[in-house]
């Protein structure tokens, strides 16, 4: 006998097997995003609503870190000041997010209003334009506060560790024609 969030869950690392969200670097070091932005956004939604129907379960730790590894880096682009890595949606420069993906973000947040993900991904679309694409200090705030924002699990499940979660270089494509999969 397995619990039914056991089955689900292995269901989710089924696809992630299949379709990874995260791959190896080119260079070895850390690992980049393998899958379109849309993609990554409908990955950490079947994380947040797996936390949502199994609460409190042997799966919600583990589902809980793929669901802020996944939803942070389709948000931060992979961004980190710290280590240098810039953003993959870098528009004309380094310091600019590209605004094409903001329509990604936008119909995503508009077909999830009730999640957790499609509220956060609504305020970053509002962020974003405020701050005219400019990585500025609001957003570096925003991304500071994504963990906390991320936070489904339940005391138990979670272990306070956000994970090395922008390390390597994202490689997202924001245009290939993947539509949302609502």
């Amino acid at each position: 006998y397995m619990p039914e969030d056991m089955i689900a869950f292995m269901e989710l690392m089924k696809l992630e097997t299949d379709t990874p969200s995260m791959v190896r670097a080119d260079d070895g070091n850390g690992r980049d995003i393998g899958l379109t932005l849309s993609e990554m956004l409908e990955r950490a939604l079947l994380y947040e609503q797996h936390l949502e129907k199994y609460p409190d379960q042997v799966s919600s730790q583990a589902a809980q870190k793929l669901y802020e590894e996944v939803a942070t880096n389709a948000i931060t682009g992979g961004y980190d000041k710290v280590t240098g890595t810039e953003h993959y949606y870098k528009g004309e420069s380094s310091d600019v997010i590209d605004k094409d993906a903001l329509q990604y973000y936008q119909q995503f947040a508009k077909a999830n209003p009730e999640s957790n993900l499609g509220k956060i991904v609504n305020d970053y679309a509002d962020v974003l334009q405020k701050a005219s694409f400019r990585i500025n200090d609001d957003i570096e705030e925003f991304y500071h506060g994504l963990y906390q924002r991320l936070q489904l699990a339940s005391e138990h499940a979670t272990t306070g560790s956000t994970g090395d979660v922008n390390t390597g270089r994202s490689r997202m494509s924001t245009g290939s024609g993947s539509g949302m999969n609502t």
